[in-house]
């Protein structure tokens, strides 16, 4: 609103002039609604009228604001801007612009609110008690807006029950995965191999992700045959689950029984050896004849050594080795006993 002035005619041309301005008044003003920690803000206190000589006074909650590297004012003749450039949650709070000219003041109050995250005033300590007694959790966040606060139990981690499939071959590539139940984040996930901690074998590819955990071995051999344990850990626990893998594979020859010679009357030893998983069965018989070696007083069997005591010229002829544990294919190898006189 513009001054008034009033003219007095004082009948000889000359006249006397009294300038009257309205009340002194700030026109409305207002911050964002929604501000967050780091941007930039700014409001401009305008006084109602032209032409009035203004001096500007800045406020927040009732104290006087000292400029700083974030906080300016720039004041021109008849405006003051507050500027807060990056604000922090510290600048809540009622901004006031006041104005005084002659006598007269007015002000205008406006309040910022920011919104920043929560942030720790007393974080939660592990409480040692009594069964029975009575236990006190102190917990306290400030914002702003003031944070809601939230108390809920955290359920100790769990491994889900994993296994390796039933029938892994030698030369397949087989996994396991190990899931953490009810973990809250962060989760540490740690692999042993009967009781040994896995830390590089060439086999074996742990892959880790938030909750869960997979080992990948391939490809398979005997020796990845063994108890595998995935054990979790987090901040409120720890647990573990294990699970065996059995590597199956057919039989192989550790020793192959060889042809020979030998007199009547004597003793011989023939040495007959397959690894396998499981372990094969090993037998021998006599190719023709009905001479059952099992029963037979002069020929002893014990884990694949066939023993004949007091040879006779009828023990001549072709025996056979065989091994089996139920993996295909079985192994057999035939050898010639020649019985000299």
């Amino acid at each position: 609103m513009s001054p008034i002035s009033c003219y007095l005619d004082l009948g000889v041309s000359r006249y006397k002039r009294k300038t009257i301005f309205p009340d002194l008044g700030i026109i409305t003003f207002s911050f964002p609604s929604h501000v967050k920690e780091g941007e930039k803000v700014f409001v401009t206190c305008t006084p109602k009228g032209e032409g009035r000589s203004i001096k500007f006074r800045w406020l927040r909650n009732r104290s006087e604001i000292q400029q700083n590297e974030r906080i300016k004012i720039m004041e021109y003749p008849d405006i003051s801007t507050l500027i807060i450039s990056p604000v922090i949650g510290d600048d809540n709070g009622n901004y006031t612009c006041v104005i005084a000219e002659d006598h007269s003041t007015a002000s205008y109050l406006e309040e910022l609110m920011i919104q920043a995250p929560p942030h720790w005033i007393k974080q939660p300590e592990n409480v040692e008690t009594i069964e029975g007694n009575r236990a006190t959790l102190l917990c306290n966040a400030g914002g702003p807006p003031q944070p809601r606060i939230t108390w809920k139990k955290i359920d100790i981690p769990r491994v889900k029950e994993f296994s390796f499939p039933s029938q892994v071959s030698i030369g397949d590539r087989t996994s396991a995965m190990c899931f953490a139940e009810k973990a809250a984040p962060p989760v540490s996930f740690i692999w042993y191999k009967n009781g040994e901690l896995i830390r590089s074998l060439p086999d074996v590819v742990i892959k880790t992700d938030e909750v869960f955990s997979v080992i990948i071995i391939s490809p398979v051999s005997e020796t990845s045959k063994g108890n595998y344990t995935c054990s979790i850990k987090n901040l409120f626990g720890e647990a573990s689950y294990s699970t065996f893998l059995s590597v199956v594979a057919p039989p192989r020859w550790i020793v192959e029984p060889m042809n020979t010679s030998i007199r009547i009357g004597e003793h011989i030893t023939l040495e007959c050896n397959a690894a396998g998983s499981p372990f094969p069965r090993i037998e021998w018989k006599k190719i023709k004849g009905s001479v059952n070696l099992d029963k037979h007083k002069r020929f002893k069997s014990l884990n694949g050594t066939l023993i004949l005591t007091s040879v006779k010229l009828e023990d001549e002829g072709i025996y056979e080795c065989s091994a089996e544990n139920g993996i295909n294919p079985p192994i057999e190898k035939q050898i010639w006993i020649k019985v000299n006189g």
